[in-house]
């Protein structure tokens, strides 16, 4: 079997984790513990990456690409905190990952399942990314944005589904989709109004919200660029599956994909501005208003009145306690897995410290930096891909603090590949142009 013949079984391994990892809240429950289908699919894909380049005659070596380099350094050494930095500072408040965020720090630290499961979870999300990222097989680029597609679709299914399952009282297969005794399972959710509030297939709104409102800028962003009937449906459709979700993460999301709309009409970004341009701005912040006033209610409940509710004290009270803690370990952290606030820029403070929280910073600047370096030059589904991760980034500081989620990986790996290809282009003067220019 020729190394070209494993780069693809790869990628099709790859597309099916891609896939499962959208079903976050699913496992398959041992007798021990449950395993996520994604993690079972990770480990397959693990076995034949090292068969791939450990066999003789299978060729080729790991790419010495910045993105391989920095990431090993971020895992490295984050999995050295891991194992000994809950030593180090044993004993002090924290909140603990299992225990949920309360009022006030609810554990102390210490030595813990939570550091193996998430040192683990960040080996397997790493092979992931280096073997998908070396992987060579024909436009690779628009392969891995077919399977952010496809991902899309599965989540924005599920979710119409449950609304109609909630309605209606269709059956939902809530046994199989939020089986992951591990997790939270917060698919009964309800605001205050008694409106079922959306979980899809992942564990509880928020994560939903955030998931979906990242699909919503991108065809928000495409159609800008690319007027076409079926994508404006698909962006009403990821508009309406966000906004039911009741998720202020989803909605911080929407108002961050309105304001990019904005800023690129206004300022006249990749490429002069055509009628079909001013028909999208127009049309979507008629949508927009019409939206906001048919869910004002929600969007008061899920916004505004949660900023002064216990929740929003006890997610606030976790990223302050964060801040306390890298203070307190003079700024090295307690260790990845120790502590869980509510933003993923805290989380990485308090876990890995400032060191790794700078080395993943870096690492995020280097999988973009082609695309923001030659955005008027690159086709919209590149502009489109820039700008949903980018949604999906501001949707996890605000309050999606986990590190392990296979299905944040799979968008960074395709980020990652798509940016490595504006590199290959531009190299060979051969970036490829937007057409709508």
């Amino acid at each position: 079997m020729s190394y070209k013949s494993y780069d693809r079984l790869l990628f099709y391994i790859f597309s099916v984790v891609a896939v499962l990892s959208v079903f976050q809240a699913a496992a398959f429950n041992t007798r021990t513990f449950p395993i996520s289908p994604a993690v079972c699919g990770e480990l397959f894909f693990a076995l034949f990456l090292m068969v791939r380049y450990l066999l003789p005659g299978n060729g080729g070596k790991i790419s010495d690409h910045q993105e391989v380099l920095i990431i090993f350094v971020f895992v490295t050494y984050s999995i050295v905190t891991a194992f000994t930095l809950p030593f180090v500072f044993e004993g002090m408040l924290v909140y603990v990952p299992r225990n949920g965020i309360t009022l006030r720090a609810n554990g102390l630290l210490r030595f813990s399942i939570s550091n193996i499961g998430e040192a683990i979870y960040l080996l397997l999300n790493a092979l992931l990314f280096i073997g998908v990222f070396n992987i060579k097989i024909f436009r690779a680029d628009k392969k891995v944005i077919k399977v952010f597609l496809l991902m899309g679709i599965v989540a924005l299914f599920f979710s119409l589904y449950q609304k109609i399952s909630q309605s209606f009282g269709i059956y939902f297969p809530y046994q199989w989709v939020n089986s992951n005794a591990f997790y939270y399972q917060g698919y009964n959710q309800t605001v205050a109004s008694g409106l079922a509030r959306g979980s899809g297939t992942f564990t509880e709104p928020s994560y939903n919200g955030n998931f979906l409102g990242m699909y919503f800028v991108y065809y928000l962003v495409s159609v800008y660029y690319r007027l076409n009937v079926k994508r404006m449906v698909m962006a009403l459709l990821y508009l309406y599956a966000t906004l039911i979700a009741t998720s202020s993460l989803g909605y911080i999301e929407i108002i961050f994909g309105i304001a990019i709309i904005f800023m690129l009409f206004i300022f006249n970004l990749g490429g002069r501005i055509k009628i079909s341009k001013i028909y999208v701005v127009t049309l979507f912040t008629i949508i927009f208003s019409l939206a906001a006033i048919y869910f004002s209610h929600l969007l008061y409940l899920e916004v505004f009145d949660k900023l002064s509710s216990v929740s929003a004290i006890e997610r606030a009270n976790s990223n302050f306690s964060a801040l306390m803690i890298l203070a307190n370990t003079y700024g090295f952290g307690v260790g990845l897995g120790s502590n869980r606030p509510s933003s993923f820029a805290f989380y990485l403070l308090s876990n890995v410290g400032i060191i790794g929280t700078f080395i993943f910073a870096c690492f995020i600047f280097f999988i973009l930096n082609n695309l923001i370096s030659n955005y008027k030059v690159i086709d919209y589904e590149g502009k489109s891909l820039l700008f949903a991760f980018l949604a999906l980034l501001v949707g996890k500081i605000a309050g999606a603090p986990d590190l392990s989620f296979t299905s944040f990986w799979v968008v960074l790996i395709i980020v990652a590949v798509v940016n490595k290809s504006v590199d290959r282009s531009a190299n060979h003067g051969a970036v490829i142009a937007d057409a709508s220019n």
